[in-house]
Formats: structure tokens, C-alpha cells, sequence
């Protein structure tokens, strides 16, 4: 009788049973969460916009211990993934605050998400006196830390967690079966009530804020990564004797802090700062500054802004674009801690809407619009080739750090990467933990279960990398290490058979982060003992860098590292040549080379990737810029 009380469930994927029971399930429609009392700061909206509950959560959690600027990445996180990597990175937290009000905030959530809508109401109603619980396989908390097709589900005193979620839904699901009926949905205000109440403000106000990929007008921002580096040219106000004409920029933060060493006469700090790699490095290093005076800084920071911004849009045909569409509109850097370059307001705060309530100056949004007027007086022209028989100006990488090709001040279709672009290739090929349904054609239901059994999230089992010197085209060296999962622990029966990697190789193995510095201080003891300033990753595909990696980074909560955020994709390489695209095993044999070794071995099959490149040189195929696939940065990202 105890399996007809007990109700199991897990996943936010669409078409299984009770997916709306978790806090990732997507709302086709937004809904309305009131911030509770207990949870609001002065700053804190009455209100946000949510599509997962997940992201109510987090609002909560910022807001609880007054991290206002997390708080506004988090509600305008697009991603279940992305608000829960943003909550874990909550300035100023307390976890016994958190704990105090973990119960609260959990039924809070649940009740505001199924009280918005009626459908949502009657699922939760539907249950009837049932005990519902989430079968988390991996969480203590907010679940059991039990698969649901683990036996002991059945048996509530051998559940392994709080069950926070599924107790929530229980209590919501008693509040809602005494509301009327009449009260059970109120209808949220629409988002484009603004519009009504601030008469046009809306329309001609446009706020921003961060660098994140996929948020609107992201670009404005000086942390934005190009994919391309640009050129800056220093202005005269900010020179010394030793002050280059002219540096290599892949965010704009780079020519602010270049213009700040520069104009206080600090060469070192400069050189350090026209080697960075990450914006947060550079801005830290702007703060080192030597000789710096406050008046002086002050007199220039508006002419630096505008310097920097208007080289940034002049350098790219579609940013040029993309700030000449914004037209009239009041651009407004919604940065709640910055009352400098922006205006120390949120874009979720009311207040954003009124300009007499802003509390900073807004330097970047004012930057942003003067050099909108200016581009608006340039006539439209042409974009510029390279001369003939030169090679496009490349930035300065330190050793050790990944090549990047540059970009002319204009930007230009995909062109050759010179012979010279790259030292080396370093083949990269990660294997992962794994299951059969990985490989089986299976329904939803049956795939839920592998994995719950076998384990949810992948991690990396083993880092290999085999490099290849670019001028000889030989494989000249090799590194590998295994890695020791720790969300599941125990290898599958299907995982070692299919990888060859045996249970005792990853028990003793390393972590993550340990085994990660191992391969980067490889990498750089290489470099610099063969002499190579510039390389790129290669791979056979995007997963490796744009799928394992940032989960793998999720998982041990750390950002994607720079140098991992661009790879030559060998695919597009072997399609360039033949014209079709090809697994490894396919271009093995379209190039008339035979498989070695063990295929899922890691490093067996950075050596066959690694001879698919050098036969793709080797018969004349040529590197172009759209080879090279770029992943924004972040955590987890």
C-alpha cells in the first residue's frame, strides 16, 4: 500500500510525469513572484518576472543577504543552469540565515508558481492526499538523495535527504485547497505595465547591463569578449615616450585601463594589463595603477569613455549596426553597484525608467550615445581588404596562453590564417562518464532511469592532449591524466567497456581542478621548453570545449578557463576538403588513414585526430578565422 502514498518525482523535462514540480520546469508564459518581507532590502523590486522558479530562488537568496548586483544578473538569467551558478556565487552569505529560511523560501516559491495559473493549481490538487517527494538522486536537500527506481523510495525512514521541495509542494498544495476559488489565480500584472505607468519612458529608455552571451545588447558592455581581436590606438592625451601607438584588444576594459596606466606613467602596470587575458584581471590590475591622481582621471574619464567606445562600434560593421538601430533611445548602463560608469540601479528597479532618480552618472550609457552621433555623421563605406601580400597585425599573447587571429579596424568575411598564426596544435579529447542509453535509442521513462542509476551529471574521466608542432607537422609530445569523478564515483560496466578506462585508474586519479593544472602547467612547461609563443586547441567536433567542459565547470563550481574558449574544430576542416562532414571514423577513412588504437580511448584518439590534421595541411587545406569556434565566458559557461 505504501507505493499508491507515495508520489516520486524528478526532472523539469517536457513529457514527464510531474515535470512541473521542478524548479527548472520552463513556463511557456512568465509569471509574477512577489518577493517575500523577509528577503526585501531597500533596493529589492515588489516584484520579478520568472519562467523557471528557480530563478525566484535565487532573487530570494541575493536579496536575503544584499547582493544587490547578483541580483540583477539572476533575474535577467535566461537559463534554470545559469540562476542556480549565479545563486552559488552570492556575496556575503550565511549558511545558517540561509538554513533559517530554506523552508520558507522553498514554500513561498512552490505556492506563488502553482497559485498563477490554473492549470498548474488543478496538477498540484490532482495529487490528493499523496506524499510527494523529489527522487534527486544527488540532492540531500531538496530531495531524498534517491533515484526513484531505487526500492528504498517506498520507504520513507530509508529516504537519505529533506525532501525540502516535495514537502513544499505538500504545504502549498494544503494552502491552495482552502483558497476560493475566485482568489487561487490572481492575474499577474503583464510586464508591459511599465509602459502604461511611466507614459513613454519605456519606449525611449533602453537599459543594460552585463556581458553575459544571449542578453540583449551585451555587447555595450567593456567586459563583452570579441570574437575578434581590434585595434586601439592610443589617444595623445594619455601618451609617454614609451606609450605604443597602437595595442590589441579582445574587450574594451583592456582600453581603459591601457589609457589609465599610460596617462599616470606606469609602463609596467601597462605592460601587464596589454597582457591580460579576462576582464577581471585587467580591471584589478587598473586598480594598481602607480601615481594615479583622482582629478586627473576625472578631467579624462569622459573622454575616455567616449575614446574607447566609439573605436570599439567603428571596429565591427555589425556593432556599428547593432548601436545605430538603438536610434534615440536613452541608453542607460543599469549597473546597481556603479555610480560612475552607470546610474546604481537595476534594470528590475522601477526607478530605472525615471532619469531624476538615477543615482550615477551614467558615463558608459552617455559614451555609448555620443558615439552613436558620430558614427550616424560617418559615410557608409566599403569594408576594408587587406593589402595584398600582408598578413593581418596579431595580438600579443603571453606564452602559455591561447593564439587568437586579429582583426583589422573594420571587420572583413573569414579570411586565411597565415602559416605563421600558430606554434602548435594541442589535440584535445575528453572522455566522460557514461551510460548505455548514451548510446541506445530508448523513451523518456527508460532513459530517466539509466540515468538516475548511473549518473547525472557527466563528469570528465580522463584529459588527454597530444601536441603537434605546426611547422613540422609532427606529433611531438603527449600528456594524460584520468580524473576522479565525484558525483558518481563507481564507473559503468558500459563506461569501461566503451573507454577502456578501468575503475582503479580513476579511484586513485586526481580531481578536476588538480587534474586541470596538471595539463595548463604541461602545457606551459612545453611552450616554453619548444619555444612556442602561440597555439590553438584542436577537436573533433565542439563538444569537448563547448558542452563537457562548461558542464564539468558547473559541477566543480569554477569559470570555463580563458584559454579554453576557442578551438579549431577539425570537422569543418575535413569539410572544407572533402565537402562532407565526418565523424573521426569517417574522416580516417575518407582520407585513406587506418584507426589506431582503442576508439574512446582518450589519448588513442587525440593521436588519430591529430593525423587527421596533419594530412588536412598537409594537402593544402588552409586554416580560416570561421574554423575557429568561441565560447563566451562566465561560470559554468
Amino acid at each position: 500500500m505504501a507505493e499508491q502514498k507515495i508520489l516520486p518525482f524528478y526532472g523539469h523535462g517536457k513529457g514527464r510525469d510531474y515535470c512541473e514540480f521542478s524548479n527548472f520546469y520552463w513556463h511557456d508564459v512568465p509569471y509574477t513572484f512577489v518577493m517575500p518581507e523577509y528577503a526585501l532590502q531597500s533596493w529589492t523590486p515588489k516584484e520579478i518576472q520568472c519562467q523557471f522558479s528557480e530563478k525566484a530562488i535565487m532573487a530570494l537568496k541575493a536579496s536575503l543577504f544584499d547582493d544587490q548586483e547578483t541580483f540583477g544578473l539572476i533575474v535577467e538569467s535566461m537559463y534554470p543552469d545559469e540562476a542556480k551558478a549565479l545563486g552559488r556565487q552570492v556575496q556575503n552569505f550565511q549558511e545558517d540565515l540561509w538554513s533559517k529560511h530554506l523552508e520558507e523560501t522553498a514554500f513561498e516559491v512552490v505556492y506563488q508558481k502553482f497559485n498563477s495559473s490554473k492549470r498548474l493549481r488543478e496538477l498540484l490538487l490532482k495529487t490528493g492526499n499523496k506524499l510527494i517527494v523529489e527522487a534527486a538522486p544527488t540532492d540531500h536537500i531538496w530531495g531524498v538523495g534517491l533515484a526513484k527506481s531505487d526500492p528504498r523510495i517506498w520507504d520513507p525512514t530509508q529516504w537519505d535527504g529533506k525532501n525540502v521541495l516535495g514537502r513544499a509542494l505538500m504545504q502549498a498544495r494544503e494552502k491552495l485547497r482552502e483558497a476560493p476559488a475566485s482568489q487561487a489565480v490572481p492575474k499577474p500584472e503583464a510586464k508591459r505595465a511599465r509602459k502604461s505607468q511611466n507614459g513613454d519612458a519605456e519606449q525611449q529608455i533602453l537599459p543594460f547591463y552585463s556581458h553575459r552571451p544571449n542578453l540583449p545588447f551585451c555587447e555595450f558592455s567593456n567586459f563583452y569578449w570579441h570574437d575578434m581581436p581590434y585595434t586601439f590606438v592610443m589617444p595623445e592625451y594619455a601618451r609617454q615616450r614609451w606609450t605604443p601607438k597602437e595595442i590589441q584588444c579582445q574587450f574594451s576594459e583592456k582600453a581603459i585601463m591601457a589609457i589609465k596606466a599610460s596617462l599616470f606613467d606606469d609602463q609596467e602596470t601597462f605592460r601587464l594589463i596589454d597582457k591580460s587575458t579576462s576582464p577581471d584581471d585587467t580591471k584589478a590590475l587598473g586598480r594598481k595603477v602607480k601615481n594615479f591622481n583622482t582629478d586627473l582621471w576625472s578631467k579624462h574619464l569622459e573622454q575616455t569613455a567616449f575614446e574607447v567606445v566609439y573605436q570599439k562600434f567603428n571596429s565591427f560593421k555589425h556593432l556599428r549596426e547593432l548601436l545605430l538601430k538603438t536610434e534615440n533611445k536613452l541608453l542607460v548602463e543599469a549597473a546597481p553597484n556603479d555610480r560612475i560608469w552607470g546610474v546604481g540601479l537595476a534594470k528590475s528597479d522601477p526607478k530605472i525608467w525615471n532619469p531624476k532618480q538615477w543615482n550615477g552618472t551614467n558615463v558608459l550609457g552617455n559614451a555609448l550615445m555620443q558615439a552613436r552621433e558620430k558614427l550616424r555623421d560617418l559615410p557608409a563605406q566599403p569594408q576594408a581588404e587587406p593589402e595584398a601580400g600582408t598578413e593581418p597585425k596579431r595580438a600579443r599573447w603571453r606564452r602559455g596562453d591561447a593564439a587568437e587571429p586579429s582583426q583589422a579596424a573594420t571587420e572583413v568575411a573569414p579570411t586565411s590564417l597565415p602559416a605563421s598564426a600558430f606554434d602548435c596544435y594541442v589535440v584535445l579529447d575528453f572522455e566522460a562518464t557514461c551510460d548505455a542509453c548514451d548510446k541506445m535509442q530508448m523513451n523518456p521513462q527508460e532513459k530517466e532511469k539509466f540515468s538516475a542509476m548511473f549518473g547525472s551529471p557527466k563528469e570528465i574521466i580522463e584529459f588527454p592532449l597530444v601536441l603537434v608542432d605546426a611547422k613540422s607537422l609532427k606529433q611531438v609530445d603527449e600528456f594524460r591524466t584520468y580524473v576522479r569523478p565525484t558525483c558518481h564515483p563507481v564507473l559503468t560496466d558500459f563506461c569501461k567497456e566503451l573507454t577502456g578506462i578501468q575503475q582503479e585508474q580513476v579511484a586513485d586519479a586526481p580531481l578536476w581542478p588538480d587534474a586541470r593544472a596538471m595539463a595548463e602547467a604541461w602545457l606551459e612547461d612545453r611552450m616554453q621548453t619548444l619555444g612556442y609563443k602561440r597555439y590553438v586547441f584542436a577537436t573533433c567536433g565542439d563538444w569537448d570545449l563547448k558542452t563537457m567542459l562548461p558542464s564539468q565547470c558547473v559541477t566543480s563550481k569554477e569559470e570555463v578557463p580563458m584559454a579554453f574558449r576557442r578551438w579549431l574544430n577539425v570537422k569543418k576542416l575535413y569539410e572544407q576538403f572533402s565537402g562532407k562532414r565526418k565523424d573521426m571514423l569517417g574522416m580516417l577513412e575518407g582520407l585513406a588513414l587506418k584507426h589506431e588504437g582503442h576508439h574512446h580511448s582518450g589519448l588513442d584518439d587525440c593521436r588519430n585526430i591529430a593525423r587527421i590534421l596533419i594530412a588536412l595541411v598537409q594537402r593544402g587545406s588552409v586554416i580560416k578565422e570561421d574554423m575557429l569556434s568561441v565560447r563566451q565566458g562566465g561560470y559554468g559557461q
